[in-house]
């Protein structure tokens, strides 16, 4: 036998109904909507002369080879080479 349920309190109900639906949009939709991947980075841009490797110089972390932290932001900007245009964008994670 199947059992049934009756909405008592309409209101109740369409109360509980939001209390869910706004608790399900706190905890689901910021991993939908680009939430913080942890990630910090300093974004910069090129001027005429630089080089990836000047721009990286003073932010390679504590520990770490320059030429391997190169290749990270090389990776994190989606770049096959090291070169350089005036005006480029370059994300450096941290």
């Amino acid at each position: 036998m199947k059992k049934t349920y009756k909405v008592v309190n309409k209101v109740r109900f369409v109360c509980f109904l939001v209390l869910v639906g706004g608790l399900l949009g706190l905890t689901v939709l910021p991993g939908l909507v680009g939430a913080d991947d942890g990630v910090r980075e300093i974004v910069l841009t090129a001027q005429a002369g630089d080089t990836l490797w000047d721009l990286c110089a003073d932010y390679v972390p504590v520990r770490t080879d320059q030429r391997d932290y190169i290749e990270k932001v090389k990776y994190y900007n989606q770049k096959k080479t090291s070169a350089l245009t005036v005006g480029e964008t370059i994300r450096l994670p941290q």
